[in-house]
């Protein structure tokens, strides 16, 4: 009895331990497609840069095609208070009138987040106000599982928006804001 039972255990920890690895078949799998393969196809695949995948993402639509320059406001040739890349976005993704006018409004909050002077206070503390605003008439337009959040990614493309949003995050720290009632749309 006891001699099965050591062997049961014995059997038993060799198939959990044989699990816990592939036995080294990727790596046959991968040598084989190594040795296959022509030194003259090894020498054709050419690893593409960060900004070549990004321009290849960007042309096959899988991402959309943003401003990534290292300026903090981009560009924005029309003056609404977004930016042309964003403004394309929402037009594109957002075509019922009521639904573009509140992303819009958030985005055109976002922006000013980004460009505030971040030492005066009062100014951070009415474009928090401006955004809770943005916010509410979000989730009075779309239903609750619908409320756009890709528009803060795409507004803080960058390591210097990103960066300056951060910096008016963290000013907000410690502040209290009440909850809004009653229709917050522009």
């Amino acid at each position: 009895m006891k001699k099965s039972l050591i062997t049961t255990l014995t059997i038993t920890s060799l198939l959990l331990f044989s699990g816990c690895t592939d036995g080294g078949k990727d790596q046959v799998a991968n040598d084989k497609v190594e040795n296959s393969a022509t030194k003259e196809s090894k020498t054709e695949v050419k690893e593409l840069t960060n900004e070549e995948k990004i321009k290849k993402l960007e042309d096959n639509g899988t991402i959309p095609k943003l401003n990534r320059d290292d300026t903090l406001a981009g560009e924005d040739k029309n003056s609404n208070g977004v930016r042309d890349d964003i403004d394309r976005y929402i037009d594109k993704h957002y075509i019922d009138p009521q639904k573009h006018a509140a992303v819009v409004q958030s985005a055109k909050v976002l922006q000013k987040a980004l460009l505030v002077d971040k030492r005066d206070m009062d100014k951070i503390r009415k474009i928090d106000t401006e955004d809770n605003k943005a916010i509410h008439c979000l989730f009075q337009v779309f239903k609750p599982n619908e409320v756009p959040n890709e528009i803060e990614s795409l507004t803080t493309n960058t390591k210097v928006r990103l960066l300056e949003y951060l910096k008016y995050n963290k000013m907000l720290d410690g502040t209290v804001s009440s909850e809004l009632e009653g229709d917050t749309c522009e």
